[in-house]
């Protein structure tokens, strides 16, 4: 496979959000010709951050990238998912007030913004897929599987289960829907908490299986559960939960595969932007003002989600003087990432970086 253009502006440490922003409409201009397909919805993924975290990518970064889409003849919404954790995030509702209390609003950005999983995170696409090691089909938000082209914003920093925060990983596991997000994370059967249920018999009706019976109060049957996720998005006393159990390069490996569907309907009309800037050791989901560790890098834009990962992950290292993703998470093995997204399709890991 040839190398992927990876283009590049380097950035001074401490970058504000007008030159971050600045970068990036330079970038869009040059990476994203024919990306945008005219006269459809385009899907722009942002994380509106997490209670009182500030790293997450600001507004005005958001507006230029919905400029550009408009530019280009298409129809721009801002669009993440709901969160798999218990939180503010993790409905639509409150997903849509945190956004706007971070700025995120159709009046400021000059496009709309869609939760793409819906209220509860249980609209979604089964998607087909080959090659992978772990499915034969994932599980991807509905809006953003239905959206004709998209651009990834992506704020590349640390995190504790696969080591690395990028462009992979914010497709992978930031536009599957709840249940894609459990298969990812999960390697067994749900729990019930009968403590917490208060037989409303909500998990029942919508179990597709009929793996759930109330006797009186909520009990599941293991060998009929198909790991879906319906019950825990959809119970409304919080009596299901999960044990974390898959982490390193099994997570890693299953996020590639969820990114693998998302992009199945998309070849040649999806961009990344990689903001390789405020580097901390944890992802923007954690609830806390988080230091950046590093001096800010570059932003970095591209057609190849490998390459455009590989591209900040070696730009990091090489201004820092060290592997600071290894150094913050050494069981992760994120390299993961670029070996498994190579194996399936993804894109390579092959680069040519074009400074602008």
């Amino acid at each position: 496979m040839a190398k992927a253009k990876v283009y590049c502006v380097r950035l001074p440490d401490r970058a504000s959000v007008d030159v971050l922003a600045e970068a990036a409409a330079t970038l869009a201009r040059a990476a994203f010709r024919g990306v945008v397909v005219e006269k459809r919805p385009c899907a722009i993924k942002q994380h509106f951050g997490e209670g009182s975290n500030d790293g997450y990518l600001k507004p005005e970064i958001a507006r230029v990238m919905v400029e550009f889409v408009r530019a280009q003849g298409g129809l721009p919404f801002l669009t993440d998912t709901n969160t798999l954790y218990r939180g503010r995030r993790s409905n639509a509702v409150g997903h849509l007030a945190q956004a706007a209390d971070n700025g995120f609003t159709h009046e400021r950005l000059g496009a709309p913004v869609i939760i793409a999983d819906g209220l509860l995170g249980a609209e979604q696409v089964t998607v087909p897929i080959e090659g992978g090691k772990h499915f034969k089909d994932v599980r991807i938000a509905a809006a953003a599987y239905h959206a004709a082209s998209a651009i990834v914003l992506t704020h590349v920093k640390g995190h504790c289960q696969v080591g690395l925060g990028g462009s992979i990983k914010n497709v992978g596991m930031g536009f599957a829907a709840r249940a894609g997000k459990l298969a990812q994370h999960h390697g067994g059967l749900p729990e019930f908490k009968s403590e917490k249920c208060t037989a409303c018999g909500t998990c029942a009706r919508w179990c597709p299986a009929h793996a759930i019976r109330l006797q009186p109060k909520a009990t599941l049957l293991g060998e009929r559960c198909i790991g879906c996720g319906e019950c825990f998005a959809l119970c409304p006393a919080d009596a299901i939960g999960f044990r974390w159990s898959e982490d390193g390069p099994v997570l890693i490996e299953r996020i590639c595969e969820h990114a693998l569907g998302f992009l199945s309907n998309k070849r040649g009309h999806v961009g990344y932007v990689n903001f390789v800037h405020h580097l901390t050791k944890d992802c923007d989901c954690l609830d806390k003002k988080q230091k950046p560790e590093y001096p800010d890098v570059a932003v970095l834009a591209g057609t190849d989600m490998v390459a455009v990962d590989k591209a900040a992950a070696d730009l990091a290292i090489e201004r820092a003087g060290k592997d600071i993703w290894s150094a913050w998470w050494p069981k992760s093995d994120y390299t993961s990432f670029f070996t498994y997204g190579e194996r399936i399709g993804l894109g390579t890991a092959r680069y040519e970086l074009v400074i602008l």
